[in-house]
């Protein structure tokens, strides 16, 4: 095809015809300028067609992600809930009772008050796409927009949740637990006990001690001690609850997303 053009351009040049010449080399010029906006075209439909695979790869990881994180929430709940049903019941015993009864089920409580379960966020899709730089894949600015302050939220809550755990519970509440002569059964939960037991682990647990016992009754009888004991519980069970309502609505908000996100992989 090239070759019959050049011939032709040559002939209309050898037989003196300018005018028809000109007209056909603005003809050769305009197929050259389609050829080239038709490769063009081709690369940019290419480039999208990658672009979106890419984009509904990086969308199915986030929901992944997503769904590990809902797992994590709900896990943290559990421990939450944990601490809130001990503390309230301590509250409630003392509260009926006007003053501290240190049995065997007051110190299973207090222990659990005494653990902490550490929350973490499930964000390496989201990390991936920030560091390769490849956040604008995302052509939902809406939804690109909600995961962005999503993830921003869902940090915040991480650092709430370790800041209260370190500051308060590790280095403010279990020492006055110890202090106070409150004997703790075990920082781990019953399953992994009863797991370990099966292994030939065994436990041991003083919490049952009278003598033991005896002697955080009479910590107890200085009204100070008792205050304190009794305003370090109650701040502890406040925070478990505001620990499970941010949860609560952290869930909701994930459910959400992923509902969302569900939808942008149909269109796709």
């Amino acid at each position: 095809m090239i070759n019959f053009f050049r011939k032709t351009r040559k002939q209309l040049a050898d037989d003196n015809k300018p005018i028809k010449y000109m007209r056909y080399a603005i003809g050769e010029i305009v197929l050259v300028v389609i050829g080239i906006l038709i490769a063009l075209q081709i690369n940019n439909s290419y480039q999208n067609f990658i672009e979106s695979k890419k984009e509904i790869s990086y969308l199915k990881g986030i929901k992944h992600d997503f769904d590990e994180q809902l797992k994590s929430i709900d896990l943290q709940k559990e421990y939450e809930k944990e601490f809130i049903d001990a503390g309230y019941r301590i509250l409630t015993n003392y509260y009926e009772n006007s003053k501290v009864k240190v049995d065997s089920s007051f110190i299973k409580d207090i222990s659990a008050m005494a653990s902490r379960k550490t929350f973490v966020r499930d964000d390496a899709t989201f990390t991936d796409l920030l560091s390769s730089g490849n956040i604008d894949l995302l052509k939902n600015i809406d939804l690109k927009n909600k995961i962005i302050i999503f993830y921003q939220e869902l940090e915040r809550y991480e650092n709430v949740i370790q800041n209260n755990n370190s500051l308060f519970t590790d280095q403010q509440f279990i020492p006055l637990v110890l202090k106070m002569g409150f004997l703790n059964r075990h920082f781990i939960s019953q399953l992994h006990v009863n797991n370990l037991n099966e292994l030939g682990i065994n436990i041991f647990s003083i919490n049952n001690n009278k003598h033991l016992q005896e002697i955080s009754k009479k910590i107890l009888q200085n009204e100070e001690n008792e205050l304190l004991a009794l305003n370090s519980i109650n701040f502890r069970y406040q925070i478990a609850v505001a620990h499970y309502s941010n949860l609560i609505s952290l869930e909701k908000e994930t459910q959400t997303l992923i509902d969302e996100i569900k939808k942008e992989i149909m269109k796709g």
